[in-house]
């Protein structure tokens, strides 16, 4: 999965190499965006239910009391 971030390296004088770090970070940060907005959709949509069902919840009419049947 990560093999394509090992490419991005180059190499110094002396043979070792060096990372390219800020395209590492760019690759890692758009491999992590469809997770990141995955997310924050099921949060959004979570959000929106808790409220319709509190919502509507309070809208209910109460149950006759028993007095009501008099």
């Amino acid at each position: 999965m990560y093999n394509h971030l090992s490419s991005s390296a180059i190499v110094t004088s002396d043979g070792a190499p060096q990372p390219r770090l800020r395209e590492m970070v760019e690759q890692l940060v758009l491999a992590a965006v469809p997770e990141f907005l995955g997310a924050l959709a099921a949060a959004v949509v979570i959000a929106a239910a808790t409220w319709s069902w509190r919502h509507f919840r309070n809208q209910l009419p109460s149950p006759p009391g028993p007095d009501a049947s008099q």
